[in-house]
């Protein structure tokens, strides 16, 4: 059985829906700005806000779907040295692949605003954000480029990127309230868009999937049953059902036995003693392997994922 994708929508989309929250609270208090370099600053910061919520995002879709990684040459034939040595020192793949989508991340939103949203889209296999949308903000990235690295002042390469005639070369561009405005909308229109999206692409995706699937890739047993186990109410777990699970405790083998306190002993260590014979447990030479790492793996990648479920 294929391991089971981990991912929570609401964990996806949680960046972007921080930074709208935080650009839209700069938009409050712009009108009363009159000092130019307050401006400046609140500028580059709004892109700093909107770059980064779409970067985190991209790197929590990867982890998920590892799969999604785009593997260049040195990497499957001469890995550098730090992705060598993640390989001979990690006991966990997932650490590995952090390095490669990190590297990959910082690749893609390396690019222009059009390049990051189309490769985000693919990757994400969303639909393509509209010109319209998009062509409004390549300037002001452009314009954000010139004010960290030219004070403002327009250059060739500006030039080149928003096709801007020669003869405004050396001219010193401003950053007004306006325009500041206008920025922060257009930024806002993106992140709404694509959190829309995602939300309607992945809305299955939720904490009761996420631990069914776990569940089912771990037991197979007709009284190892998810829906027997857990108590489930309005699509969410809210509780361990001790109650069926120490009525058939006699009828696990030691093998499932062992399985299910590893998995329990991440929801209440208490519940172990209740529902579990623990002088029946098994040697882990005899376990399946594959399943009790990927348990360890699991929960040292996610240590909170039953906690929710253990506090309501």
């Amino acid at each position: 059985m294929k391991k089971p994708i981990i991912l929570f929508v609401d964990n996806l989309i949680e960046p972007i829906k921080m930074a709208i929250r935080d650009i839209e609270s700069i938009k409050i208090d712009i009108s009363s700005i009159d000092k130019e370099f307050i401006l400046n600053s609140l500028f580059v910061y709004s892109f700093a806000l909107f770059e980064s919520s779409l970067s985190d995002c991209f790197k929590k879709y990867l982890t998920a779907f590892p799969e999604k990684i785009t593997f260049t040459k040195q990497d499957t034939e001469q890995p550098k040295n730090d992705h060598k040595d993640a390989l001979l020192n990690e006991i966990f793949t997932y650490k590995y692949l952090e390095l490669l989508i990190e590297r990959e991340t910082l690749k893609t939103f390396y690019g222009s605003i059009n390049s990051i949203l189309q490769i985000f889209c693919e990757k994400f296999s969303i639909d393509q954000i509209s010109d319209d949308i998009i062509n409004p903000l390549i300037e002001k990235k452009e314009r954000r480029n010139i004010l960290i690295h030219n004070n403002l002042v327009i250059n060739r390469e500006y030039c080149r990127k928003v096709s801007c005639s020669n003869n405004d070369l050396g001219k010193k561009l401003k950053i007004t309230i306006q325009y500041l405005i206008e920025t922060i909308g257009e930024m806002i229109a993106i992140l709404q868009t694509i959190e829309i999206m995602i939300r309607n692409k992945y809305s299955t995706y939720t904490q009761l999937k996420v631990v069914r699937d776990i569940w089912n890739y771990l037991f197979n047993s007709s009284i190892l049953i998810f829906e027997q186990h857990w108590i489930i109410q309005n699509n969410k777990i809210v509780g361990y059902n001790t109650k069926y699970a120490k009525k058939y405790s006699n009828n696990y083998s030691s093998g499932e036995q062992t399985l299910l306190a590893l998995f329990l002993l991440n929801y209440s260590e208490s519940l172990i003693g209740d529902v579990l014979n623990i002088r029946n447990l098994k040697m882990f030479c005899g376990l399946d392997m594959d399943k009790v790492a990927y348990i360890v793996e699991v929960f040292d990648k996610y240590p909170l994922l039953l906690q929710p479920m253990n506090n309501k």
